[in-house]
């Protein structure tokens, strides 16, 4: 489920290498208005990117107060600056320009602040006809920044949609049985977490007598090329409309949306 975040692999730790980019890239920020609420998308993106990746003791109550002073709403910053920000620390560690511990760091971070601005997003009746959705982290897969993002996304489409990280392909199963969810989206950004996503798959049909659609997508696509027959699948896209295509609540239209 786009946009994923390519951290893969590792670097031997080069810390003066990594504190000199981080001062090169916060002292380019001088230029900025101070005021945050005239900032522009770029350079929220180029702020929270050199915030993020600097080895400087982080605030997280400082980045989320930063980023509501800018008055952008948080769908453009989860949807762009996030997922851009992301995309640039890979590309740091690719031109040895930061260590995979730091990116690692750093892709936490941005984890984090994606999650709580997602929560910001007011419980309310669903949409009568939309979708109940499981988006699924596939199990051994580090790279959970688009999930969260997908997520986001989705509920602004008007769907109920719980998100599940973490979890053994057991409590992942119990999950779906007591949701009763109308399609599980498994996200998948590495080749490493495949082969447990297609085992995921395989356990559900095999435990589950009429499983609610199944879907994989996520930054594997442009990796590997997948099928419905290779994956066991329903459906092998990054597309929601499309992996959504046709459904309709399987709950009461009067239930709130599906918690975080």
């Amino acid at each position: 489920m786009p946009p994923v975040d390519p951290f893969e692999g590792s670097r031997p730790l080069n810390q003066n290498q990594l504190e000199a980019f981080a001062k090169r890239v916060l002292k380019s920020l001088d230029s900025h208005p101070q005021n945050p609420s005239s900032l522009n998308l770029g350079s929220i993106t180029d702020w929270l990117y050199a915030h993020v990746i600097s080895p400087v003791p982080f605030s997280f109550e400082e980045t989320l107060c930063f980023l509501e002073e800018t008055g952008v709403p948080s769908s453009e910053i989860i949807d762009i600056c996030i997922p851009e920000a992301a995309c640039r620390a890979g590309q740091a560690w690719v031109d040895d320009e930061a260590s995979f511990a730091n990116v690692t760091l750093a892709s936490s971070r941005l984890y984090a602040i994606c999650k709580a601005l997602s929560e910001t997003w007011e419980m309310r009746p669903r949409r009568t006809g939309q979708p109940t959705v499981l988006v699924v982290i596939a199990p051994g897969e580090q790279h959970m920044i688009g999930s969260v993002v997908a997520a986001s996304q989705l509920r602004r489409m008007g769907c109920s949609v719980q998100l599940l990280g973490g979890a053994t392909p057991k409590e992942a199963i119990a999950c779906i049985k007591r949701g009763a969810f109308d399609a599980v989206l498994i996200s998948c950004a590495g080749s490493q977490a495949l082969d447990n996503a297609v085992n995921l798959i395989a356990r559900i049909r095999s435990e589950i007598d009429q499983p609610p659609r199944l879907v994989i997508g996520g930054a594997i696509e442009k990796q590997v090329k997948l099928t419905s027959v290779s994956t066991g699948a329903d459906l092998v896209t990054s597309d929601f409309e499309v992996a959504l295509a046709g459904l309709t609540n399987a709950r009461s239209s009067t239930e709130p949306l599906a918690a975080q």
